[in-house]
């Protein structure tokens, strides 16, 4: 009777797992590769989304204020105040009570009966004091988000305090305040390509 020789299939056997082995961690490396390599791509995407395609020049469509009605109890001891904004030397800036659109910011001036008038009012995201014209009196950015991220600017119009919808104004899928550069930025789609131009305000008063 012929008996088989069984010597070297431990050998054998080990052999096949370590190859199943190596062949495991390669594709783990293929796999791992790929998704550095889609991960650097989404990245450049991002850090492109901001890269300038160039200028837009507009003159910002001007409405009257729809002010948000003032909080009860707020605190002026606590408020901010800020020096030549909206054509006031004193303006006291408030933060109200946050709800879905945003923070509630207030600002007021303080009249002669030391009584307190409010300037304008909005729900944002974030706001700032900014001054656009370059006149030496700031106006006001806010960050507001609705369906898109937008801006609206509040200035002196005429005398009076109005706000402007940037969105509107530069026909834009979405615009944005960039803070720490103090620029305006417009997001426009073309031909599906997605743009970005800084936006140069002209101002009339």
């Amino acid at each position: 009777m012929k008996v088989g020789n069984n010597a070297g299939q431990p050998e054998f056997i080990l052999f096949r797992k370590k190859r199943s082995l190596l062949i495991a961690i390669l594709i783990l490396v293929i796999l791992i590769s790929i998704l550095m390599v889609y991960e650097d791509s989404l990245f450049g995407k991002q850090q492109n989304k901001n890269e300038i395609t160039e200028a837009m020049e507009i003159t910002p469509l001007f409405h009257p204020v729809d002010n948000i009605e003032p909080e009860e109890g707020l605190d002026f001891s606590n408020a901010e105040i800020l020096n030549n904004v909206l054509n006031h030397e004193n303006v006291y800036k408030i933060k109200g009570s946050s709800a879905a659109l945003g923070t509630a910011y207030y600002y007021f001036v303080k009249k002669t009966d030391d009584s307190y008038e409010l300037l304008c009012s909005t729900y944002a995201m974030s706001i700032n004091e900014v001054d656009i014209d370059g006149d030496g009196m700031a106006e006001i950015a806010a960050d507001v988000y609705s369906v898109s991220p937008n801006v609206y600017i509040y200035a002196i119009q005429n005398g009076n305090v109005a706000y402007a919808d940037l969105q509107e104004s530069a026909r834009a899928d979405y615009v944005e305040f960039d803070a720490q550069a103090g620029v305006f930025l417009s997001h426009i789609k073309v031909n599906g390509e997605d743009r970005t131009y800084l936006l140069n305000l002209v101002m009339n008063n």
